[in-house]
């Protein structure tokens, strides 16, 4: 599907976890670079209107593609849901957002996770390129297809080395939880 169809499709339909992983893929794809002068990551964080954005996203703007994508696929979220303590820039927000709507789900329940899943990371960045005592919940990706053993991802920031792509990852004990957005699912205040 080509990137005109994709925003065509997106602003026709209600949210879709298929739509989402078509948009997360092409972006994705493109190796975005989280630097000043690419087009793509100044779209990824024209939400934080703060002009300390750049900086503070700088290396760590993994849950920040997450929210543009989602944003893309149709489904307006705001910037920040109280209670939740931080902004959708931060894996912690995604994973608290979902725990509070019942939408995370781990190997364990027995639910098998499918194109569009949200995939929340458990400790999966190297030591080396994060801050010291970060959160369990330490990265984030949209999965694009499941295998036996192993996800292939969409994801910003891969391994914070400030560059997009599409991964394969082992399906091991790095993977935290998955969170599932329904399809149609729209945010109520």
């Amino acid at each position: 599907m080509n990137r005109i169809s994709i925003v065509k499709q997106a602003e026709e339909e209600s949210f879709k976890r298929s739509l989402l992983a078509d948009i997360a893929e092409d972006l994705a794809a493109q190796k975005v670079n989280g630097e000043r002068g690419d087009g793509n990551f100044a779209e990824i964080i024209k939400y934080y209107p703060e002009a300390a954005a750049f900086d503070e996203l700088k290396n760590c703007w993994c849950a920040a593609f997450i929210y543009h994508c989602v944003i893309k696929a149709g489904l307006e979220l705001p910037i920040k849901q109280p209670p939740i303590k931080h902004r959708f820039t931060a894996v912690g927000a995604w994973y608290e957002w979902g725990k509070s709507n019942g939408f995370n789900f781990t190997d364990l329940d027995k639910i098998p996770p499918s194109r569009g899943d949200v995939v929340i990371y458990n400790n999966i960045i190297p030591e080396i390129n994060k801050p010291m005592e970060s959160a369990w919940h330490d990265h984030i990706g949209i999965l694009l297809s499941c295998e036996d053993d192993f996800l292939i991802v969409a994801e910003g920031n891969i391994d914070n080395k400030n560059v997009s792509g599409i991964i394969k990852r082992k399906r091991d004990d790095t993977i935290g939880c998955y969170l599932r957005i329904p399809d149609g699912y729209e945010y109520k205040i």
